[in-house]
């Protein structure tokens, strides 16, 4: 008996991954930022960086903090008890005590009704402050030139075909588009042929993007459905992705020793079932699973991973856990690097009718 899980992969499973992802790596350079800025002694609403949230959260902050502290200001009793006259008086005569014979001049002096005076009237709570200043009062420091002098240095360098980021991965990514609805991650991957994929996600709404593992593969792809693919009356469009994920050395060493996005685990004992193998990889991106079983007998399945990385992640986590520990796991080739054309990758095969346009 053959069970197949999970080959109607909803669309956003793996936007909601990567929504995640994008959260986190912004929380991390915002940190960056901010402890950078508390080593200089600055907020971090005063740097180029910080998004309009959080400059206006911190200039909140400040104003907040700088309405306590007038509350807070002590008020000599005496002070509110005497008129303002006396008052006047009495620091004119303190004053002329103090300078002797010297004419002095006395600033008349008076209290407002919150009872700080006139010499401290300062920037308050409801007044916008100095963008030249941060909160603290220090001038804003923006370096030699201004975020928009070098950004348009930036363009003009990159304009004439300076390499300011760095290398430029190899393209391997191609994105398909206006999918139809009823189509699934694993539909798609029954399209792609020769070459392994390196992984598979949703892009968005109807569009799905695939990775090979080697850039001559998706060239080569990319020549063959320039003006798309026709399945039941729905053209699927097929283009270069503008970017690309950059080989790094861990994958590579990976692909390098056959490793692939698909498992194969035979010798599954009797006491696992179907729902431990779903349990199993829970966290993990499947695009589907073909399970094989006969009663008194082990079973066997083949687990079709979103990513190589996620595949050899499953196997670690098998290597050493009971029962898994006797099971006779490792790669099996990509179902997309053997075919030479549109190939049945689900059952049931829901592209048996897909043509070159």
């Amino acid at each position: 008996m053959t069970v197949i899980i999970g080959h109607t992969t909803p669309f956003g499973q793996s936007e909601t991954e990567k929504q995640v992802e994008i959260r986190r790596v912004r929380k991390i350079v915002y940190d960056v930022f901010r402890e950078f800025c508390a080593a200089r002694g600055r907020p971090l609403s005063a740097s180029v960086h910080a998004p309009p949230s959080i400059r206006e959260r911190e200039k909140a902050e400040h104003l907040r903090k700088a309405a306590g502290k007038v509350q807070s200001a002590p008020i000599l009793q005496r002070d509110s008890q005497e008129s303002p006259e006396a008052k006047s008086q009495r620091v004119l005569k303190k004053s002329s005590l103090d300078a002797g014979n010297a004419t002095v001049q006395i600033l008349p002096v008076s209290l407002s009704d919150s009872g700080t005076t006139a010499a401290q009237s300062g920037p308050t709570p409801s007044q916008d402050p100095d963008p030249e200043k941060t909160p603290t009062g220090s001038p804003v420091r923006r370096g030699v030139r201004s975020p928009e002098e070098f950004m348009k240095s930036f363009r003009s360098a990159s304009a004439l075909g300076f390499n300011l980021g760095g290398s430029t991965a190899a393209p391997r990514r191609i994105i398909f588009t206006d999918v139809p609805e009823w189509a699934s991650i694993s539909d798609i991957l029954g399209l792609v042929h020769g070459g392994a994929v390196d992984r598979v996600f949703v892009q968005g709404a109807g569009s799905v993007a695939v990775q090979f593992c080697e850039e001559e593969s998706c060239q080569k792809y990319i020549d063959t459905y320039t003006s798309g693919i026709r399945i039941e009356g729905a053209v699927i469009k097929v283009a270069k992705a503008p970017t690309t994920d950059k080989m790094i050395p861990s994958l590579t060493a990976l692909i390098n020793k056959g490793a692939s996005r698909v498992v194969r685990a035979g010798n599954i004992p009797l006491s696992m079932s179907l729902q431990d193998v779903h349990q199993l990889v829970r966290n993990l991106h499947v695009e589907h699973i073909l399970y094989n079983a006969r009663p008194g007998c082990p079973g066997s399945a083949y687990l079709f991973f979103c990513s190589i990385t996620h595949g050899h992640k499953f196997l670690d986590k098998i290597r050493d856990q009971e029962p898994w520990e006797h099971c006779e796991a490792g790669f099996v080739i990509d179902p997309c690097q053997a075919a030479s054309t549109f190939h049945g990758n689900t059952i049931p095969y829901q592209m048996a009718n897909a043509e070159a346009v």
